[in-house]
């Protein structure tokens, strides 16, 4: 533990770890972790605070929490990059089955409905 650091925060990644896991290997998208993915968009907020704030350049424990900033930046790109491409990849399918659709969030569906609406156009064309 580094300087009263929260211990929950490697639960609070480990446990979008394994969902970022469980999305990159389910056939069909799972319900979007939204309560994780906030706490970790603030998690990250706040690591930033503390770098631009409490921590100087020269400070030796910097590269510490860079790194771990970058592990928790890294970590939720990749959860929301796998859903975007399983959208891209199942856009019509997800928005025909009212279950799947309830797993997106709204802005989810709304890129979904666009994408779709870009295909479809482009298949016109």
């Amino acid at each position: 533990e580094i300087d009263g650091a929260d211990p929950n925060v490697n639960d609070d990644v480990g446990r979008l770890m394994q969902a970022y896991v469980n999305e990159k290997c389910a056939p069909h998208i799972l319900p979007y972790e939204q309560q994780l993915a906030g706490i970790i968009v603030e998690l990250v907020g706040l690591q930033e605070e503390k770098m631009g704030g409490e921590l100087s350049a020269s400070d030796p424990r910097r590269p510490y929490y860079e790194l771990e900033l970058e592990r928790m930046r890294w970590l939720l790109r990749a959860y929301l990059r796998t859903r975007l491409l399983k959208i891209n990849t199942h856009a019509f399918t997800i928005l025909l089955s009212p279950e799947l659709k309830s797993r997106l969030t709204a802005a989810e569906v709304e890129y979904a409905e666009g994408y779709v609406t870009l295909v479809e156009e482009h298949v016109k064309a």
